[in-house]
């Protein structure tokens, strides 16, 4: 995730604590080797290879779930986190100081809105040229994660800050 982790676990016995937070932290490692842009060895990359493909991808239950917490974030922030603006994202890093011309951002901007990939089942279908990126969402939905598996562990107390 680029930033630095921190958990920290409670237990009546440090060797327990400690094999939990190890745990954890192999799940953190797990989420972001399979979500993170940037890779091309990951399933977010064969996501993103799809757009285009009438047939779409079949996505497993966990990325569903991710994609409806984005979906939730999407409507709840009117639009402000939006897993498809990865392009536009990109564009504004790509110009340095400078900014892009508006011709540049016209021409991206018909592969951006959450609203217009579609999910039936357990398929994914993006339009082509669209690309996700779940940086503006993947830390909370990670840090969530993580808390319920630590309970699930026997953890009732404890901190899981992902920067």
């Amino acid at each position: 995730m680029s930033a630095y982790c921190e958990i920290q676990t409670y237990d009546e016995s440090r060797i327990n604590a400690k094999k939990i937070t190890q745990e954890l932290a192999i799940e953190i490692a797990r989420i972001e080797q399979k979500y993170s842009s940037g890779r091309k060895d990951n399933f977010l990359f064969e996501v993103n290879q799809s757009a285009g493909n009438r047939l779409g991808i079949k996505l497993d239950s966990e990325t569903r779930a991710l994609f409806d917490f984005a979906q939730q974030s999407y409507e709840q922030s009117d639009g402000v986190f939006d897993i498809t603006a990865s392009k536009l994202s990109n564009i504004w890093k790509s110009q340095g100081e400078s900014e892009p011309s508006q011709k540049e951002l016209d021409a991206l901007l018909p592969n951006v809105g959450f609203d217009k990939l579609q999910r039936r089942n357990s398929r994914l279908y993006l339009p082509t040229g669209m690309e996700i990126d779940f940086g503006p969402i993947i830390k909370e939905y990670a840090t969530d994660h993580i808390a319920k598996l630590a309970k699930t562990l026997g953890t009732d107390h404890g901190l899981v800050n992902l920067g």
